[in-house]
């Protein structure tokens, strides 16, 4: 199915610019490594990046959840639906937090948390989970698309999803904020083969859209509005590119994604920490973690899905 592959594709490309965004983020302000040097470029570029890739990734699930709901019928038992996602996401959510995530943060000292504090306000309330907010925050949406809103979402949930996200709540923001992005997804899936038969005759309003993004990005709009106009540009543009769904590499990446999302930043933050003091060029050392950080985490997924457990992953 033509939807179903665009859907993978964009997950994949994501998926590539979720690395290279964690490492070019330590050039910015918010980065949890600070490099000798710094770079407005490697700025510039994690602010391009970071105004559409993960609202897209988001954008993206809600259009499969409701492809599989709506079109493909999958889903129909609740309850083994709510077991099946807590294994997905939720399993790894834990393990890697717990096992991984919480363990670096606290030797490397990337937190004043303790222990007991980490385990409370980072994991479980998902105020510092690293990348793993992800996971927590799609679980929810899933659970709560099931079993509150039953898979049909209304101007009424939107316009409080909208009114939610523009509070300065912890989580509460965030939660809503991408619920918003998920229920974008939702909707769009319906009116899918309308929007780019239209989009055909209309090229004209994506390359304004991208245009749109630039200024949004450098004049520093609303996040809600940069992000949906990344989200159409973007998800637009990766949605006409035809990828041979059987070439190997890709099908690498496809399959080996979950892993791939879940390793990579932590090595990400620990090779920052011990090369980041060297005077080296950022573009090139942050190309080069990219790399490192990329390829790590790939073969430690190929190994890990080869064996027992591979649960951890989700699968």
């Amino acid at each position: 199915m033509e939807k179903s592959k665009n859907y993978n594709f964009i997950k994949v490309v994501m998926m590539v610019l979720v690395v290279i965004a964690h490492a070019t983020r330590m050039y910015t302000p918010y980065g949890i490594v600070k490099p000798v040097c710094s770079s407005k470029i490697l700025d510039s570029i994690t602010n391009f990046i970071y105004g559409f890739h993960m609202p897209l990734f988001i954008f993206v699930s809600g259009a499969v959840y409701c492809l599989c709901v709506k079109e493909l019928g999958k889903y129909k038992d609740t309850f083994k639906f709510s077991v099946k996602k807590f294994k997905r996401l939720m399993v790894p959510y834990f393990v890697f937090g717990l096992f991984y995530v919480m363990p670096i943060m606290l030797i490397f000292n990337f937190t004043d948390d303790n222990v007991i504090e980490y385990i409370i306000k980072g994991i479980l309330l998902c105020l510092n989970s690293r990348h793993l907010w992800f996971l927590y925050y799609l679980f929810i949406y899933f659970l709560t698309y099931k079993l509150i809103i039953r898979d049909n979402p209304n101007i009424i949930f939107v316009t409080i999803l909208v009114i939610m996200s523009l509070l300065e709540i912890p989580l509460l923001s965030n939660l809503s904020l991408y619920a918003v992005y998920f229920t974008m997804g939702f909707l769009f899936n319906f009116y899918y083969d309308i929007y780019f038969k239209s989009f055909k005759r209309n090229i004209a309003i994506v390359c304004i859209s991208l245009v749109m993004y630039i200024f949004a990005i450098y004049l520093k709009f609303p996040v809600l509005i940069t992000n949906s106009i990344g989200i159409v540009v973007f998800g637009t543009l990766l949605s006409l590119i035809r990828i041979n769904d059987k070439n190997k590499l890709y099908k690498l990446l496809l399959n080996n994604s979950m892993g791939i999302y879940l390793f990579h930043p932590m090595i990400i933050y620990i090779l920052f920490y011990y090369w980041g003091q060297y005077n080296v060029y950022p573009v090139i050392l942050s190309s080069i973690i990219s790399i490192i950080s990329f390829a790590v985490s790939l073969f430690i997924t190929i190994i890990i899905r080869k064996t027992k457990l591979r649960c951890i992953l989700g699968e």
